[in-house]
């Protein structure tokens, strides 16, 4: 449990603190500060930082979605995979992403293949070859993060993205196999055919995705009408929660395991789709000189997304709030308003699997800075004094059905006083406490 006393500078007192090792049953994420307010969660979920479920292309390890979307004429499948070793097309068989398999005359599926390296998506039906496309890549290195988007589609026929290249595309509109599990990891459930690595953030679909959706999948941002959510940060046991609204969770086969780095510690899981925490009611005190903290994993490339997203955000009315957002602009923002009148003040873009600490502060007198890993990235004058009690979101923004992020929150915190003179030492503090592992 984080210990608080070792947490602030002396002088300093939080008004609410909110720790993912907390999280109740995944209903709830009580404040650590007594007297303090807690919060509803809805769709988010206690996750940790591993980085994926790590398959080791035995015959027991995949992850077996169940016989979804037979005879389907839509589908895509986004998801990120890393491999344990750089890939050698001359000394490595097949090793499979996804497949759909009756049988070897009926299947369709995603692979690295054993020739020239390539990225291969195939399909046949009834032992005639429907399509066969693959990327130019050839090369797959150890330890990188590549991210895929395979679709096919009875009106805009086949494509093939990799980390938000050029499309490889095939004009094939026929349907997917009318039986067979739909399988991660492998090219069926029992074979020894699979991926040698690690595979994160499945997300699934059965419409035409537009460009602006696919480049937002690339950023971490999955479409609101995505069917399946398999973020694959459980960290424990064998289930894969759907996260989507089709609430079809998978199974890890035995040999499935999950790749922790260095830090391994809980966080909230967000999936970018409808999840948010959340405390409704005016109850947290955002006036006079504060601090608001948050700190964690991010989910999400903020450059280049068409949507507004919200981190965390305070708010009494549309005119006297705080909050960390992202507009479309390219930055992570830290946005105060007091009594109509706000200021912006834009941070960094940080990469998907990134940790931070966010810090902005703001005085009564309107001044308010905004700090990244304890470095102040800027500062402005003339916030409007707030006055008032706040309601409180984390991971949306307070409008109905928008700003929803995909990030991983580990601690969101509101401290009573501006903590500019000691951002630096209290990045530090919480960077120990959390062991992020970044340098400042």
């Amino acid at each position: 449990m984080l210990d608080i006393e070792q947490l602030l500078p002396p002088g300093y007192r939080f008004r609410e603190l909110w720790d993912a090792e907390l999280i109740n049953n995944n209903a709830t994420l009580p404040s650590s500060i007594p007297g303090g307010h807690k919060l509803t969660l809805t769709g988010a979920r206690k996750g940790t930082t591993t980085k994926g479920a790590h398959f080791d292309g035995s015959a027991t390890s995949n992850l077996n979605l169940g016989a979804l979307y037979n005879a389907g004429a839509k589908l895509w499948v986004s998801l990120r995979f890393k491999l344990d070793r750089d890939y050698d097309s001359s000394a490595s068989a097949y090793q499979f992403l996804w497949s759909k398999w009756i049988d070897d005359n009926n299947r369709i599926l995603l692979a690295l293949e054993n020739s020239l390296g390539k990225l291969l998506l195939f399909k046949i039906d009834g032992g005639v070859n429907a399509f066969s496309i693959s990327s130019t890549q050839i090369s797959w290195n150890a330890n990188q993060s590549y991210h895929v988007i395979a679709s096919i589609s009875s009106a805009e026929g086949v494509r093939l993205i990799i980390d938000n290249g050029t499309p490889v595309t095939d004009a094939d509109t026929s349907a997917l196999p009318n039986e067979g599990d739909l399988v991660i990891g492998s090219q069926y459930d029992g074979e020894a055919s699979g991926i040698k690595g690690v595979i994160s953030d499945v997300v699934i679909g059965t419409d035409d995705l537009s460009v602006a959706e696919e480049l937002n999948l690339y950023k971490g941002v999955p479409p609101s009408d995505a069917i399946n959510s398999y973020l694959l940060d459980e960290g424990r046991g064998v289930t894969a929660y759907d996260r989507g609204s089709g609430a079809n969770n998978g199974t890890l086969d035995s040999s499935c395991s999950w790749d922790f780095g260095a830090t391994k510690l809980p966080v909230l899981s967000l999936d970018g789709i409808n999840d948010y925490a959340a405390h409704t009611a005016y109850v947290v005190n955002i006036s006079g000189d504060l601090s608001l903290i948050w700190a964690g994993k991010f989910g999400i490339n903020y450059t280049g997304i068409a949507s507004y997203l919200s981190l965390v955000e305070m708010i009494f009315d549309n005119d006297n709030l705080i909050y960390f957002h992202y507009y479309p602009n390219d930055y992570v923002n830290w946005q105060t308003k007091g009594n109509g009148t706000q200021k912006f003040i834009p941070g960094l873009v940080p990469s998907v699997g990134d940790y931070g600490i966010l810090i902005g502060t703001l005085t009564r007198a309107g001044v308010s800075k905004f700090f990244w890993n304890g470095n102040l990235v800027g500062s402005e004058t003339g916030t409007g004094v707030i006055e008032g009690l706040a309601r409180v979101f984390i991971g949306k923004d307070h409008t109905v059905g928008i700003g929803f992020t995909a990030d991983k929150p580990s601690l969101i915190g509101l401290v009573e006083g501006d903590v500019s003179s000691v951002a630096k030492q209290l990045s530090r503090r919480i960077n120990k406490l959390k062991n992020f592992g970044l340098t400042i």
